[in-house]
């Protein structure tokens, strides 16, 4: 029973590690501009976390923070002046440039530690203007077929007056 009971408590840590998430604020990052690598699905308090540019290892460690140091970060090997690592195990980039494309990952230590990888893709502003146009025209025609769909709009009928 205690082998059972071992296993089902390991799978939920897993579970609970694997729902750390990293989603990019704004969406389309342009040359110039600022991204947020915003960390969510944290599971209690932050008590340190890490992010580093591509695979987690020491040699690439962008910035390490701790929460009961003074001052909490400390750079890594790979730290760049443009990141700036958040108090909520986010990471803030500034002044975007084409080479800091590339994989982020972050290592975070709370109630529940988990790890979360996302490709940040430094674009030009006029791409990501492209970009934000494709996505209001594709957000049309499904809330068109929503709408033909489920009946909400139905074809006008012209009657001779």
């Amino acid at each position: 029973m205690t082998g059972y009971l071992l296993t089902v408590l390991l799978s939920l840590c897993m579970v609970a590690a694997g729902s750390l998430t990293i989603k990019l604020k704004p969406d389309c990052a342009s040359v110039g501009k600022n991204v947020t690598l915003s960390v969510s699905g944290i599971n209690g308090n932050i008590t340190s976390f890490t992010w580093y540019l591509g695979e987690p290892s020491a040699s690439n460690q962008i910035i390490n923070y701790a929460v009961s140091f003074t001052p909490p970060s400390a750079p890594g090997p790979k730290n760049f002046s443009d990141a700036i690592g958040l108090p909520n195990g986010s990471l803030l980039i500034t002044n975007l440039k084409t080479e800091y494309s590339n994989t982020y990952t972050v290592q975070v230590q709370a109630d529940t530690p988990g790890q979360a990888s996302a490709e940040l893709t430094v674009q030009s502003e006029d791409k990501c203007k492209t970009g934000l146009l494709t996505s209001l025209m594709e957000l049309a025609v499904m809330l068109w077929e929503f709408f033909l769909r489920n009946g909400i709009y139905s074809s006008p009928v012209y009657t001779d007056n």
